[in-house]
């Protein structure tokens, strides 16, 4: 039983927590404040607090059921392979699509309790894994953008939970998460480029070399301080939001220029890694941004009250 529950955790993979709990709430905080119900204090207005934190609770159990079902799938990849370490705990492999449902079921039925939209992109993004890790993951050098999809279509989720309309907020960020996952995930794959290689997985890496694959992922991470640009000049959001958005671009851009300059699958670790840090700068410039808008916001009523 204890094996079972140290399983589940890893599956949960706590440091995507880490990532996808700021991500989610800048979504949602910016959702709010534009579209929402954050009427009159933060303090007070139980309603946007309910919202912002199952919404934040609903992507993380989704995100982390993915993972799980995708574990499953590589729990079939041959000895070269990095196993799940769910699996190496000796956890049976039928255990981790127990874990995807105790994690998914409750992620969709949170979202479409939020907004019948929101749960059919929950449902979108889970056959999406589904179809990756089952039926497309290395079979082809471009596989790997299919992964793509879930990312990409969080922020209409999330702005589904409080406006029904399709809104240029999350369309832009739609764009710029689209163009970021490619670039991470393919540096994911260039760390893995000698176990692909062994198997024959004709991955973008092994096919076409780390290099040129590092080149797609530095034209990929441009864009993306580009689009934050275009989502400053084009949205509400200030200077604390272009400051933070155009820094953490810029490093995903020293990261995939430095992949360029040492094409090797431990620099392609690294990549991965430290393109994991855009998500917090990104997502924590948002937030603080929108925060200092919202304490604008309440100090305005408040002197208006008094």
């Amino acid at each position: 039983m204890a094996g079972a529950v140290k399983g589940l955790v890893i599956t949960m993979r706590p440091i995507i927590g880490i990532v996808t709990l700021p991500w989610v709430a800048a979504m949602a905080l910016f959702a709010s404040i534009e579209y929402g119900d954050f009427a009159s204090s933060i303090t007070s207005d139980s309603m946007f607090y309910n919202k912002l934190l199952l919404i934040i609770l609903a992507s993380y159990l989704g995100v982390t059921s993915g993972y799980a079902v995708n574990d499953y799938y590589d729990a079939n990849l041959d000895v070269y392979a990095p196993i799940p370490k769910a699996i190496k705990l000796g956890i049976p492999k039928r255990t981790l699509l127990v874990y995807a449902a105790v994690l998914g079921i409750p992620s969709i039925v949170i979202l479409f309790y939020l907004n019948p939209l929101t749960g059919m992109i929950g449902i979108i993004q889970m056959i999406s894994i589904f179809a990756y890790s089952k039926y497309m993951k290395g079979n082809a050098p471009y596989s790997n953008l299919f992964v793509v999809i879930p990312t990409a279509l969080m922020p209409f989720g999330v702005f589904f939970v409080y406006t029904n309309a399709i809104t240029i907020e999350a369309i832009l960020l739609f764009v710029i998460f689209f163009f970021f996952e490619p670039g991470f995930t393919w540096s994911g794959v260039c760390r893995d480029y000698e176990y692909d290689k062994k198997r024959g997985v004709p991955t973008l890496p092994v096919k076409y070399g780390i290099k040129a694959t590092a080149k797609f992922i530095f034209v990929c991470w441009t864009f993306v301080l580009f689009m934050s640009i275009v989502l400053f000049l084009f949205t509400n959001l200030g200077v604390v939001f272009l400051i933070g958005s155009v820094f953490s671009g810029i490093l995903l851009i020293i990261f995939a220029d430095n992949l360029v300059k040492i094409p090797r699958p431990d620099v392609g670790a690294k990549t991965f890694i430290r393109s994991a840090e855009w998500f917090w700068l990104f997502s924590f410039s948002m937030i603080i941004d929108i925060a200092l808008r919202m304490a604008n916001v309440v100090i305005f009523k408040f002197n208006a009250l008094g």
